[in-house]
């Protein structure tokens, strides 16, 4: 069966004794999860013994999840275990090192999926590399400012009523797309400060790709106007 490896770090400032105790605490899992945040309100049942929890959402599936060895300060080692959305189970490790006044933490997974699913391993790979950086972003946001600035909010379907707009498309690598987006917005919104258009709601990102396995995406920075202007200077164009 196709063999599939995580492996991510990120450095926290903190003892490697309060890691260690949030890594064995799954109660405090609930707080970073990169994964229990994706649903309003998960089921989620903790062993007595505290070696253990179990997990069921629409959009996390089933599993369950236990410590199985433990080296205070430096290791811990969990047995995973998805009964849904397939039936499958993994190896967790997360290593503690002592880095000056930081703790590198790194997050690794070992695992394997179904032969029938060996086609879509470079995109799990690559999305859960991205949970577990999110998720370790999450952890170091709590164990350093005791709280995680993060919050699920449903809108559930909505009609838009559709607009012509002057944008800017970009293709560029996926860490560089907040700076490129930022950047592209302040030269738009520049521009039709200067032109005076007549603005009728709110900007918008048009998302034309986002592929985690290449790196790659694209993407338009538009605002909606009321009238499209003549003539269009590079990189601007018109759409709807």
């Amino acid at each position: 069966m196709p063999k599939v490896h995580i492996n991510r770090s990120i450095l926290i400032k903190a003892a490697p004794e309060k890691v260690f105790e949030s890594l064995i605490d799954f109660r405090q899992w609930a707080v970073w999860s990169p994964w229990l945040i994706l649903e309003n309100r998960p089921t989620v049942e903790y062993a007595e013994d505290g070696l253990s929890y179990r997990w069921s959402g629409n959009r996390i599936g089933e599993g369950v999840m236990r410590i199985s060895s433990k080296n205070p300060s430096r290791e811990v080692t969990y047995d995973l275990a998805f009964v849904k959305p397939y039936k499958s189970k993994a190896k967790i490790v997360f290593n503690l090192v002592v880095e000056g006044q930081h703790t590198a933490v790194t997050w690794k997974m070992n695992s394997s999926l179904p032969f029938f699913l060996g086609w879509m391993k470079k995109s799990l790979v690559a999305n859960l590399s991205a949970d577990y950086d999110r998720g370790l972003l999450m952890l170091k946001d709590f164990l350093e400012k005791g709280e995680v600035p993060s919050e699920l909010v449903e809108e559930g379907m909505v009609t838009y009523p559709g607009c012509k707009y002057v944008g800017t498309t970009t293709e560029c690598a996926l860490e560089d797309m907040a700076n490129v987006m930022e950047q592209d917005t302040k030269e738009l919104s520049f521009w039709i400060d200067n032109e005076e258009l007549d603005i009728v709601g709110e900007p918008l990102t048009i998302y034309h790709k986002l592929d985690r396995v290449k790196s790659q995406c694209a993407f338009t920075v538009a605002v909606p106007v009321r009238e499209i202007p003549g003539a269009l200077p590079d990189p601007f164009h018109e759409g709807k």
